[in-house]
């Protein structure tokens, strides 16, 4: 059996590689371990062990039982809690290809419908991209006094993009 000191030894006279081959292994120890209590949670939910145990929700039971804080019990509660939406289920029965980019231009009615979001973004890229960024240039050329800075210009932009 390794003590302490033996696993530190080691560990210190492991190379960057090692140590973050060592750190990938961890964390993926770490991250099955946390879905097996969320799991496990989701099963004492369901059957109502938690009840039986004298616990009035999952997330005491989680505090006392697996030694959890509030917050890593609350987030493994939400965690269980969350489903996925049925659009998106839905795209397993359906043989659709995903990340296909050149897909959008197969059709032409899907690569007219592209090009036209696109087109619609133009005016947007305008006003941020050039106007904005530019603001202090153009202020300066315009005799605009102060100068106006361009954080400021981002500020109104959006807060006027915010109101409508």
């Amino acid at each position: 059996m390794e003590t302490a000191a033996s696993i530190v030894d080691i560990e210190v006279g492991m190379s960057p590689a090692a140590l973050d081959a060592l750190a990938a292994e961890v964390e993926g120890e770490r991250i099955r371990a946390t879905a097996r209590v969320a799991r496990m949670a989701h099963q004492v939910g369901c059957t109502g062990v938690h009840l039986e145990d004298g616990h009035r929700t999952v997330r005491s039971w989680l505090m006392a039982a697996c030694n959890l804080s509030k917050v890593e019990a609350g987030r493994l509660v939400l965690r269980i809690g969350v489903a996925e939406s049925g659009m998106f289920r839905g795209l397993d029965d359906r043989k659709v290809r995903r990340g296909d980019f050149l897909g959008l231009f197969r059709r032409k009615d899907r690569a007219i419908r592209y090009l036209a979001v696109c087109v619609v973004g133009i005016p947007i890229w305008y006003a941020v991209g050039i106007l904005i960024t530019l603001s202090p240039e153009l202020g300066a050329a315009m005799g605009v006094t102060p100068v106006p800075r361009a954080a400021d210009a981002f500020m109104w932009c959006y807060g006027g993009l915010a109101i409508g």
